[in-house]
């Protein structure tokens, strides 16, 4: 069930009319939003029905435990813990092919997620890092999690929101006004302008084309693919991203921004601060901050190429993306 298809949409409408008649009542709402995330995964496979619930409880644990113990030693184990995890599932998701066809083992393995669990990961980790560093308050009610860290319109596309935050936002009140309302709906109608009025009519009419049979036109036509291509790539992440923030907010729920004009940016350092923010930010706050040696004059530098060297992996464990 992609998030521009017709499906997406009657589900949406589905959980939008049963969510607001129960929002009132918190059990409730959050009942409607856990069963929306688990309906929505088990479209694509029935196995996310227990994956997801396991290591979303484990993380559950892990905060509790990171809530009531104060021992540096054994919080270090908890987050340990839920970081291994989580990576886990990260690579598995997205790697496991790569690594089992690259081994010794002589075995093929062709299979993939059909959902990427990438989005889920991230933040997982938001909550646990935070609670371990103290930058948030954690909560003592597993179904408030679970709603929150599977929240359904972040999981294909992001933006990366910190669970903390949406838990918050689930436990109060909901409130619906027309401008709100309004700015749902021009943001879900704006992304599918761009996914299906600029990025697939660039990618079917040209993009594809080239890339697919490049000896058949000249260099500047394949130059001219390449910027199409950038476009092509811009409008339907962005467009993935806007109809995520406007699903939310038919449900009252404010996602944070994930583009802000990248293509307008002076240099490369302000087009990384606009360009899929909420994973540039995740970077920064969980993995650049986390490195030692940031007083000396070396170390911020080597963080940096590490930091965007893993950023880069994450793409795909390829050498073109370490570069």
């Amino acid at each position: 069930m992609q998030a521009a298809s017709g499906t997406y949409f009657v589900f949406v409408v589905a959980v939008f009319f049963l969510y607001w008649a129960v929002s009132a009542r918190r059990l409730p709402r959050l009942a409607v939003v856990l069963l929306a995330n688990y309906f929505f995964c088990a479209r694509f496979g029935l196995f996310y029905l227990w994956l997801l619930p396991a290591c979303s409880t484990v993380d559950y644990l892990v905060g509790l435990g990171l809530m009531r113990f104060r021992a540096p030693v054994l919080r270090r184990v908890l987050v340990g813990l839920s970081i291994l995890l989580n990576l886990s599932l990260l690579v598995g998701s997205r790697h496991m092919p790569w690594f089992l066809n690259h081994g010794n083992s002589g075995l093929t393995w062709d299979w993939i997620f059909p959902l990427g669990l990438s989005f889920y990961t991230f933040q997982a980790l938001t909550y646990t890092l935070d609670l371990y560093r103290r930058d948030a308050e954690g909560t003592s009610s597993l179904l408030a999690h679970l709603s929150a860290v599977s929240f359904f319109p972040t999981l294909q596309a992001g933006p990366i929101t910190r669970v903390a935050d949406l838990v918050k936002q689930l436990a109060a009140t909901p409130f619906l006004s027309r401008e709100t309302g309004g700015q749902a709906f021009f943001l879900i109608g704006l992304g599918l302008l761009k996914k299906f009025l600029i990025a697939d009519y660039l990618a079917d009419n040209f993009v594809n084309r080239v890339f697919d049979t490049p000896k058949l036109y000249s260099g500047a036509e394949a130059l001219l693919a390449v910027y199409a291509f950038s476009v092509q790539l811009y409008y339907d992440f962005s467009g993935y991203t806007d109809i995520a923030r406007g699903t939310a907010l038919l449900l009252g729920i404010r996602l944070p921004i994930n583009f802000d004009r990248p293509y307008l940016s002076a240099n490369p350092a302000e087009f990384w601060r606009r360009w899929h923010v909420s994973f540039s930010n995740w970077l920064r706050d969980y993995l650049y901050f986390s490195l030692p040696g940031k007083r000396t004059k070396v170390m911020p530098y080597l963080n940096l190429v590490i930091t965007m060297l893993l950023g880069g992996l994450w793409h795909g464990v390829t050498w073109t993306f370490a570069i």
